[in-house]
């Protein structure tokens, strides 16, 4: 299962300057279909989601008053930690009997989650775990509505072709989400001509001095050109670091990843930056949505400076994923909503190994594998 279609073409930016799904309804009892939301609500994509799915649920509703079904949100805030995200996951498919998962956040929140979800057969729908490492050949029940990193790999080997760069140092976060990216991306390089003589694999936690320390190394081995893969808080230290060896400036190449540039607002990077983001049309509903967007997210988060409520591919992704979820939810009888919460399994609120399994799962399963539809974020297909 893939998210959005990958589309071929991608929007290079300079930094520093649907239509609806239609359906039959049930005009009868409307029904409540519970769906988890597992999200890091400090962080930025967090800050996204948090603002931006009830805004679809919202949008949604508006467009088909008489749906038969209203998806209830059961919300955890997971705050990056992995164990917190699967021990929310568990609590949620055992206690609040949820029939789907948004989320979890992250990349490796996501494989554990979706390992669990999948034992349980509870389709867990992902809007922001694009690390090519979390897939359904691993677990059958996550589906990704995003873009996977790996399609990117071959923009940035075009961009090299087209500027002749010979040499590029892949700077990426050593975790699951950055390492994961780096063997796509070198096999697109080493197609197109370039060469990558090594690579730099930063910790997320890496202090400043480490990171200094490893570009002033990158310096001296003359390298120019650099494509950087890592969460927003490495990514500053590294520009940071990188300004101070002397490494912005003209004759130096730097690329960011989509990941980076869809969260512009939470890093302030240098001038010449060349970034990546999907290829999305602008559409009216794309453009007014932009506008309820930013002034929403204001008022939910009223100490973000207005030149950080900055609406990028997270968004489009999470909205489209809570659309489909109230879209998916029409396809439940009641039937499939009874009995609540999973069927067998043991009562231990921590047995990880015995959870039961969700008498929808495998319907709402099929349906999003079989939805599609035009989201904001382009054609919507899950396959």
């Amino acid at each position: 299962m893939t998210g959005h279609t990958p589309n071929p073409l991608f929007l290079l930016l300079f930094l520093g300057s649907a239509s609806s799904l239609f359906f039959a309804t049930s005009w009868g009892q409307q029904q409540t279909v519970s769906v988890g939301f597992i999200i890091d609500g400090g962080s930025p994509v967090g800050k996204i989601a948090n603002t931006t799915i009830p805004m679809a649920l919202e949008d949604f509703y508006a467009a088909f008053p008489g749906s038969s079904a209203r998806v209830r949100l059961v919300h955890r805030d997971s705050r990056g930690d992995v164990i917190a995200a699967a021990s929310a996951a568990v609590e949620l498919m055992k206690d609040q009997g949820v029939r789907a998962i948004l989320g979890p956040q992250s990349s490796v929140e996501s494989a554990f989650v979706a390992d669990l979800a999948t034992r349980a057969e509870v389709p867990v729908v992902s809007f922001s775990a694009t690390s090519p490492s979390v897939s359904p050949d691993a677990a059958r029940f996550f589906a990704r509505a995003a873009l996977s990193d790996a399609a990117q790999a071959d923009a940035i080997a075009a961009l090299a072709t087209h500027f002749k760069w010979r040499r590029i140092v892949p700077i990426y976060q050593d975790d699951d989400y950055g390492a994961a990216f780096v063997p796509f991306l070198v096999d697109a390089l080493t197609a197109a001509g370039a060469e990558v003589p090594y690579r730099c694999a930063l910790p997320s936690t890496a202090s400043t001095d480490a990171v200094a320390a490893a570009m002033y190394l990158l310096e001296s081995q003359q390298t120019r050109a650099f494509v950087l893969h890592t969460r927003p808080d490495l990514a500053a230290r590294v520009f940071a670091a990188a300004e101070a060896a002397g490494m912005m400036g003209e004759g130096f190449v730097w690329v960011i990843t989509d990941g980076l540039t869809g969260l512009l607002g939470s890093i302030d990077a240098p001038q010449g930056v060349i970034g990546l983001a999907p290829f999305v049309p602008t559409t009216p509903r794309l453009r007014d949505f932009k506008r309820r967007w930013v002034h929403q997210f204001m008022r939910d988060h009223p100490g973000v400076h207005p030149d950080h409520a900055e609406m990028g591919c997270y968004a489009l992704w999470a909205y489209d994923a809570a659309w489909a979820v109230a879209s998916l939810a029409e396809h439940l009888s009641p039937g499939d909503l009874s009995p609540p919460g999973l069927v067998g399994g043991t009562t231990g609120p921590t047995d990880f190994a015995e959870l039961g399994k969700s008498s929808s799962g495998k319907k709402f399963l099929k349906a999003i594998t079989n939805t599609k539809f035009e989201g904001l974020g382009g054609k919507f297909e899950l396959c």
